[in-house]
């Protein structure tokens, strides 16, 4: 089984009743993993921030991912940036 390019583990028993709140942001190699799987020209940005918390039997992730990529043109391969800012609301 090959490694996650980007990955931040957390252990369920450091979260207490209040949301545990973090900021993370990939480094270079992290995002030069990424990009090859996704088959981008580059990523320059790619950073989270996230609230973590037990509800129930589950925990919960809430927060926001920001990125800033290059991906080729499907019609002429020339570099296209893109800024992408998406919320996210997980459970495990």
């Amino acid at each position: 089984m090959t490694a996650p390019e980007f990955s931040r583990i957390i252990g369920v028993d450091t979260l207490g009743e209040e949301p545990r709140r973090l900021s993370v942001e990939a480094a270079e190699g992290e995002r030069a993993g990424l990009a090859r799987r996704f088959g981008l020209i580059g990523i320059a940005r790619l950073a989270a921030d996230v609230a973590l918390s037990r509800e129930g039997a589950e925990v919960a992730m809430h927060g926001t991912l920001a990125a800033s990529v290059t991906q080729a043109c499907a019609v002429t391969g020339a570099p296209v940036e893109a800024e992408i800012e998406a919320p996210f609301d997980i459970r495990f």
